[in-house]
């Protein structure tokens, strides 16, 4: 549904990743490393949801074998629900439950599908940004080496484009002679670099857009079941233990927090990639350069001096501090209810 509403920035997102990747070559193998990681994800993803739909769907079954008769008072649903009717009676019971079967595997191969989808172009964005860092790195790594022209040249204080060290002896200044670069080259480097920055920054703001619809009602959603689940827990685990209904709860919980876990740690991605710019970007071979190379890569290193970022409807960031709050809430409010429970068992 999200994908429906936002269709035309998908588009475009699909065309500057394509475009990216036939404009600015990767050659440590960073888009397809990300790629297998990508898949492999969307593997995980498929065999532990359909382990947890295969689990609820032959639960109420199991439920039946284990009482060792089919009588009505053990005939549940897949998931509870109240019917101004008797939903225990043929040919109710068989009807809801075939489909309440239909209605599961159906949100739980779509979700697949959308968090596979929305995985795999978080990590295509965090594989550009490690494509330019790359690049970065290594522009001007490979001028100057046995190119004709290139000429030591012996820099004059008064000169802007001189490197000075800044050791003074007396009244003299000691300058360092440098080895220049053909300023084209490396001026062009930079400027295509530039551009696939800018790049990225579209990127990362259609996929922000594209994820906040989707991704709040899904952190939202996770959320309140991992509460309730929290609370189904806590209550089975002071009654008489019952296994059925015990990893039921457990798979959801999991199943749940990984969920948000994914979204949460590639979020974090992002961010460590894009902290590394201006590293990167210092560590080329800026000092060959001249003055106008200079004055690009301090441009560069200014705007990549803000991380990027995916924000949830602009409030709350996909990262490491995220996904460490959920679970201390998680936990605090597991503890909390569990005390309780434990308390009141006490007094009775």
């Amino acid at each position: 549904f999200s994908f429906s509403l936002d269709g035309h920035r998908l588009t475009e997102l699909l065309r500057l990743l394509a475009a990216s990747r036939q404009r600015f070559p990767d050659t440590q193998g960073r888009r397809s490393r990300h790629h297998v990681t990508a898949t492999r994800l969307h593997r995980f993803l498929q065999v532990t949801y359909r382990m947890n739909s295969a689990y609820w769907s032959v639960a109420p079954i199991i439920r039946i074998v284990a009482a060792g008769s089919a009588s009505r008072a053990s005939r549940d649903l897949v998931i509870p629900l109240w019917l101004p009717l008797d939903t225990r009676a043929s040919p109710a019971y068989e009807t809801l439950y075939c489909l309440q079967l239909a209605f599961g595997w159906t949100v739980s191969e779509t979700t697949v599908l959308v968090d596979g989808s929305l995985i795999a172009l978080m990590l295509q964005v965090a594989a550009e940004l490690a494509v330019l860092n790359d690049r970065l790195a290594a522009t001007a790594a490979d001028i100057g080496e046995g190119v004709p022209g290139t000429t030591r040249v012996q820099v004059s204080p008064a000169s802007p484009s001189s490197l000075v060290v800044g050791e003074r002896c007396g009244s003299s200044i000691t300058t360092m002679s440098r080895s220049r670069y053909p300023p084209d080259e490396m001026y062009q480097q930079l400027v295509d670099n530039i551009k696939h920055h800018q790049m990225i920054i579209r990127c990362v703001s259609l996929l922000q857009k594209l994820l906040s619809r989707a991704t709040s009602v899904l952190l939202f959603c996770n959320t309140v079941s991992i509460c309730f689940q929290i609370m189904a827990t806590a209550v089975l685990l002071q009654e008489d233990v019952e296994v059925i209904q015990t990893v039921k709860m457990l798979m959801s919980s999991t199943l749940y927090a990984y969920q948000v876990a994914l979204f949460c740690l590639l979020g974090q991605k992002i961010i460590n990639e894009s902290d590394r710019l201006p590293r990167s970007a210092f560590s080329c071979g800026w000092p060959e350069a001249d003055t106008h190379c200079w004055r690009l890569l301090v441009a560069l290193c200014r705007r990549s001096s803000r991380a990027l970022s995916l924000k949830v409807c602009g409030l709350y960031t996909l990262s490491r501090e995220t996904l460490l709050q959920i679970l201390n809430v998680s936990y605090s409010l597991f503890n909390f209810m569990y005390q309780t429970d434990k308390s009141a068992a006490s007094r009775h």
